[in-house]
């Protein structure tokens, strides 16, 4: 475990001791009350219940899990595994670890479906810890393209709408309208904010990952942490306050507003119009064919008989533009 006092430490130092030892990072700020974090530190701590954890999984190939190292349990803790697999049937969860300096071995029978329409808040759940995790890798051991790339399009496919996932998202969008690769409608946050109005608030979001010591620093990390861990959806919008701007008419609004996840992906209301996360992550979407439909129109319940997932596409409002069964629908009235 790591507990750090204040905010003059070196946070990208301390977080690599915490991933290296299979821990859990814990920072006090300032104006936080230091008895409750040691209390809450001590109580974590002072009952392991099982440590040095390992698994694996056979009859099934287990991958991108998250977190990548499982931390050791504690007494009152829970812990959860979210990750892909490929193949289906039945399978076997392997759970090594120490109880008590002895060696314990547990296993669960499992079942993996071949293809579900269940559960689909987790694929977010999973976006979020791979974003986290992303992230961490270009706080502590610095920023590459490809981790850039990656976290950019995660978190625009899952809705992980954070101050340091949008600027990146921001970044990437103006690029891609200033090479003429997507129309402006087709962006998912660019067209939103002036580039003005929001700047100061990017360039922190960048200084906090790239700082090691210091308020932002510290930050950075007990966020990016939450969404290494996120167990609900509040943990995949780590820094939501500090997404506010003043659109063109002076009105106050917030990033994260307006992104709503249907069939496990983002869904973005840009000047009244609901856009599907999978039709901007096309390489060329303005060039995809488009099945126009009226609201309300005979076509429009056609559709809806037809293909019944498009209902929950549908249900967003009257003006939505998504992708189903390979094809694009927009509905407008």
């Amino acid at each position: 475990f790591t507990f750090g006092v204040g905010t003059e430490i070196n946070t990208h130092l301390l977080d690599k001791l915490t991933e290296q030892s299979r821990g859990y990072r814990t920072y006090v700020l300032p104006e936080e009350d230091i008895e409750i974090k040691v209390s809450d530190f001590y109580l974590k701590v002072a009952h392991p219940v099982l440590t040095d954890l390992r698994w694996e999984v056979e009859g099934v190939k287990a991958k991108e899990v998250y977190p990548k190292t499982i931390p050791d349990l504690f007494k009152g803790s829970n812990f959860s595994m979210l990750g892909r697999y490929s193949g289906s049937g039945k399978a076997t969860l392997k759970l090594t670890g120490k109880v008590n300096g002895k060696d314990r071995e547990f296993t669960f029978p499992l079942e993996f479906a071949k293809q579900t329409d269940e559960n689909e808040f987790v694929a977010p759940l999973w976006g979020s810890r791979s974003v986290g995790y992303l992230l961490d890798q270009i706080r502590l051991n610095g920023e590459s393209k490809e981790l850039v790339d990656e976290v950019v399009r995660l978190a625009k496919k899952y809705g992980i709408i954070t101050p340091y996932t949008s600027y990146l998202i921001i970044e990437d969008e103006a690029e891609q309208l200033g090479m003429n690769r997507i129309r402006r409608d087709e962006s998912l946050l660019s067209q939103r904010v002036e580039g003005r109005t929001q700047a100061p608030k990017m360039k922190e979001a960048e200084d906090d990952l790239a700082n090691d010591s210091g308020r932002g620093s510290v930050r950075a990390s007990e966020e990016i942490q939450e969404m290494n861990y996120a167990d609900n959806m509040a943990q995949t919008q780590m820094g939501r306050s500090r997404l506010e701007y003043t659109d063109p008419a002076g009105r106050q609004r917030n990033l994260a507003d307006g992104v709503m996840n249907v069939q496990g992906r983002a869904q973005y209301l840009n000047n009244g119009q609901w856009l599907d996360s999978a039709i901007a992550l096309q390489e060329n979407p303005g060039r995809m064919t488009v099945n126009h439909i009226q609201f309300n129109s005979p076509e429009y319940f056609q559709l809806l008989r037809e293909r019944p997932a498009s209902a929950e596409f549908l249900a967003l409002g009257r003006n939505v533009r998504f992708l189903l069964d390979g094809q694009v629908w927009e509905v407008a009235e």
